[in-house]
């Protein structure tokens, strides 16, 4: 599917006799111009400003409702062609084909195809061309019908029915469809008006059996030649379970849905590139350019943000660094710390001071008593007194601990007059002891 999308753009029925022309733009409806185009028409085409939008010959575009046997769309996309091939009167090598996605159909992807013979394309871009046409879209005709019965005439439920008749000056287009989806496709190759009423009665009986499934079935008319005296609809006059309906400007139809659907970039592709006007051609290498262009911009802004992200990161890290190694120097004290190993330090020497943070955590107690006790802690540990347990209550404290020697346990300041008892440490160097006493002071 074709997803240029033009901000004005006229599409070209050249299946009218003679040709029917719209132009539409992003903002408005389609109004009809005049083919071959005046001058403001001319000069917006000529330089690429508006897409032109024609159909392939009906007659020579097959169009199939393909279904995937898996649910997903990138790896249906590659199986698209095989399963059009099957239903191709000629070799999908030798034709130019559109896959657009249709959903899915119990839980398996769905796809709308067109394709049309190179060589019938190449005769129509002549025809094209004899009448002053350079198109930069070429749409599947039934699609483009469908699209726009869907826009203008939405169905009333997803079970309901509905054929689509589209009298061109030389054939007869009739899209069948159920709700919003395209069931099928059938191409008369006769004028509306050299077409036998009776055979007529009969292939339109078979589609509309199709169609019915026992329910009504809506008929909607479209086309040049659907005017007051159609034959064919007068043919179907008498057939039970038709509702008839016409839609607004028939003869421009077609004309609408092919402006409309190139500025919606919804066009099929049947148009080869080497097949672009040359001021579309440039547009789209100057489109293609400034994507590119953007996704370097985009890449680039990418780099700059992560090597901004990076730098932050390392001075952040390096602040980190220098934190944690002033903590672990205020820590381990007078070792001096080893770079990367400074919590390996830290966590030795909090290990030997456990006894002293246990002790701390644990002495919690109102002034002045627990000023009293951390004064008497601070000078025992001035003297090299290392704490097993130390407690108070009320009454008194009792610390536990290993010193250098029993002096350093004696004659204690505040008044402190405990009783302590001192053993020799096992192994030597020093003594351990166990101190109880009453809070100086007290009678």
């Amino acid at each position: 599917m074709s997803t240029d999308r033009h901000s004005a753009a006229y599409g070209l029925d050249l299946a009218a006799d003679p040709p029917v022309c719209c132009r539409a733009t992003t903002r408005g409806g389609a109004k009809t111009v005049p083919w071959p185009p005046d001058g403001d028409a001319r000069r917006e085409l000529a330089r690429g400003a508006a897409g032109l939008a024609v159909a392939a010959p009906a007659a020579s575009t097959v169009v199939r409702r393909l279904v995937a046997p898996f649910a997903s769309a990138r790896k249906a996309a590659r199986v698209w062609a095989s399963l059009l091939d099957m239903d191709l009167p000629f070799p999908v090598e030798a034709a130019q084909c559109d896959f657009a996605p249709d959903g899915t159909e119990d839980g398996k992807a769905c796809a709308m195809a067109s394709a049309v013979r190179r060589a019938d394309l190449d005769a129509f871009l002549d025809e094209a061309a004899a009448h002053g046409a350079a198109p930069s879209c070429c749409d599947a005709e039934a699609l483009a019908l469908w699209d726009q019965h869907l826009c203008e005439a939405p169905p009333a439920g997803e079970g309901r029915s509905a054929l689509l008749v589209h009298a061109a000056a030389d054939h007869v287009t009739v899209v069948r469809g159920r709700g919003r989806r395209l069931e099928g496709v059938h191409v008369l190759r006769s004028a509306p008006s050299a077409l036998p009423a009776e055979r007529w009665r009969m292939r339109f009986r078979q589609l509309a059996a199709g169609a019915a499934g026992g329910g009504p079935v809506d008929v909607w008319w479209s086309g040049g030649g659907v005017g007051e005296g159609c034959g064919l609809r007068k043919a179907l006059s008498g057939e039970p379970g038709l509702r008839h309906e016409t839609h607004r400007g028939p003869e421009t139809f077609l004309a609408r849905a092919l402006a409309r659907r190139a500025t919606e970039g919804r066009c099929a592709g049947l148009l080869p590139d080497e097949c672009l006007p040359p001021a579309v051609a440039g547009r789209r290498r100057a489109r293609t350019r400034a994507v590119h262009l953007g996704v370097i911009a985009v890449s680039l802004l990418a780099m700059a943000l992560n090597a901004a992200l990076r730098i932050r990161h390392d001075a952040e890290r390096r602040s980190l660094e220098r934190q944690l190694a002033e903590a672990a120097s205020a820590i381990v004290r007078d070792v001096p710390t080893v770079p990367g190993q400074e919590v390996l330090q830290a966590r030795r020497a909090l290990a030997d001071g456990a006894p002293v943070r246990e002790t701390l955590r644990e002495a919690r107690m109102p002034s002045p008593r627990a000023g009293q006790a951390m004064e008497l802690l601070s000078g025992l540990a001035g003297r090299g007194v290392r704490f097993y347990r130390a407690a108070w209550t009320p009454a008194g404290i009792e610390i536990a601990g290993s010193a250098p020697s029993p002096r350093a346990v004696e004659n204690l300041p505040g008044g402190w007059e405990p009783d302590v008892s001192v053993q020799p440490q096992p192994g030597g160097g020093g003594c351990v002891f166990r101190m109880k006493g009453e809070w100086p002071g007290e009678p």
